[in-house]
């Protein structure tokens, strides 16, 4: 089955960051495609630039989990907090991430993103085999 793009590296055209995820596959192809549509059945990595205001912008009610990579996530403007949640004998931690700050998730841990203010964040990461959970608690609480 042939995804959907915005565009491919044969066809040159301009792509809105904010309005799509771009796709490097481990053959070497980029592809722009519209924002949650990398399955986790794909190979390669991918990219993505996200503007979020409130938490339906960051998917924030759902953990998410990559097995096969670490995630690379840097806050170009605004605020977020990196909700990592307890596993495997390490306690839940909280990073609060700012405006030229980036961090790595560790391959297999799952965590999300809450909104602290109106951002902008680049995410790199394999969508292999990635996880999602919705979360069981109020973050207000974590």
């Amino acid at each position: 089955m042939t995804k959907p793009s915005i565009g491919t590296a044969t066809s040159c055209v301009p792509v809105a960051l904010f309005g799509s995820v771009t796709h490097l596959d481990d053959s070497g192809t980029v592809r722009s495609l519209p924002p949650y549509t990398a399955d986790a059945s794909e190979d390669g990595w991918t990219f993505s630039m996200v503007r979020a205001v409130n938490g339906r912008d960051f998917r924030e009610h759902f953990w998410e989990m990559h097995p096969t990579s670490d995630k690379f996530v840097a806050v170009t403007s605004g605020s977020v907090r990196l909700h990592l949640r307890a596993q495997d004998g390490q306690p839940p931690r909280t990073f609060v991430l700012g405006p030229g700050t980036a961090s790595t998730v560790p391959a297999g841990r799952w965590h999300l993103f809450e909104v602290a203010e109106p951002s902008s964040v680049l995410t790199l990461a394999r969508p292999t085999g990635a996880l999602v959970e919705p979360v069981a608690f109020d973050l207000a609480t974590f």
